[in-house]
């Protein structure tokens, strides 16, 4: 479906436009919402930084609370996954004190980000993860919750 919407121009990938398509069962998601980031070249963790309100907003008004995200990381990007989670995540905090933006109360309490960038790169997501919850300790509350090594239960967590 991607490839069709990709070769028939209905998916260009500019910056902020998005797009909301069926997983048709194919992964558990029974939506996947594609955001633009633009072309390649003006890709960086400043330009990142002004994605949240857009984001916010759009999940916000899919009344979405639990979020898979992924982002692009590849060598010629020249950013590294864990720094984007972290730029992410500052930037959603900022925008919890603009005015004119309905990301306070119980909605945002309950939002739930989650990462896939696959088991090789956890640890890095992770440290940003850690690194974005000390540098906005006093603004925001961050719960990280990792995998347990506990494979008997795998929905089971620590809490850090």
């Amino acid at each position: 479906m991607l490839s069709r919407f990709l070769m028939e121009k209905k998916l260009t990938g500019d910056w902020k436009e998005t797009t909301l398509i069926p997983s048709q069962g194919r992964v558990i998601p029974r939506m996947i919402l594609l955001l633009g980031l633009g072309e390649v070249k003006e890709y960086s963790y400043l330009r990142l930084r002004e994605l949240p309100p857009h984001l916010l907003e759009t999940l916000k008004k899919l009344d979405a609370l639990n979020v898979c995200l992924s982002l692009p990381y590849e060598e010629s990007t020249n950013v590294d996954c864990g720094k984007l989670a972290e730029v992410l995540i500052e930037g959603i905090a900022d925008c919890l004190g603009l005015s004119g933006y309905p990301f306070n109360g119980e909605w945002i309490k309950n939002l739930r980000l989650y990462f896939a960038e696959g088991e090789e790169n956890f640890f890095e997501i992770l440290l940003g993860v850690q690194t974005a919850k000390s540098i906005l300790e006093e603004q925001i509350q961050i719960r990280i919750f990792v995998p347990s090594e506990d494979t008997s239960n795998p929905s089971s967590g620590i809490k850090i």
